[in-house]
């Protein structure tokens, strides 16, 4: 399955198209090593009298959204509802609206995993989407996105997004 991907750094950018399986096991790796070469993010001297870089807690660095991203400690917050995730991911139907509810949980409510419990609640809550059998259907629904390699199992009914589709999630959803 091919992927497309785009992630912001300040004014640099970094664009992949290719493979998911490179995506998933080695582009984070690269990205990091790219953002390494970068030059620090600039202090926003207007935000504060006292804007030194010594002004920084000790031991604290400052923020770098790609390789604190990977760890998944994102300084940055996406705040959308369900509604809006699906809106932006162009997903309406039954398994895009799933798959956009995981998105939902992972990237905006910062969750590792989710169960089928916590995707049923949440997709309950896209009003300008959501239909009755797509309850009735989730279990289905859910298998079919796993075997497309779109959401992870971890285990018995409990679920993840794969590195990739997150980055390419997060990097739509920022847009």
């Amino acid at each position: 399955m091919s992927i497309k991907m785009r992630i912001r750094y300040g004014r640099f950018v970094v664009a992949y198209e290719g493979s998911e399986e490179f995506a998933a096991n080695n582009l984070m790796e690269l990205v990091s090593q790219f953002a390494d070469l970068l030059p620090d993010p600039v202090v926003d001297e207007s935000s504060s009298s006292n804007s030194s870089p010594a002004a920084l807690p000790q031991g604290k660095a400052e923020p770098n959204p790609i390789t604190d991203y990977s760890a998944g400690k994102s300084q940055d917050t996406i705040q959308l509802s369900v509604n809006n995730v699906a809106a932006k991911l162009g997903h309406q139907k039954g398994p895009e609206l799933a798959l956009s509810v995981c998105a939902f949980l992972a990237i905006v409510e910062r969750r590792e995993t989710f169960s089928r419990a916590d995707i049923l609640k949440a997709i309950k809550t896209a009003t300008s989407y959501y239909k009755e059998s797509y309850s009735k259907n989730l279990s289905s629904i859910l298998t079919r996105l796993v075997k497309q390699g779109n959401i992870l199992e971890r285990s018995n009914g409990v679920y993840a997004l794969p590195a990739s589709v997150r980055l390419q999630f997060e990097s739509m959803l920022r847009d």
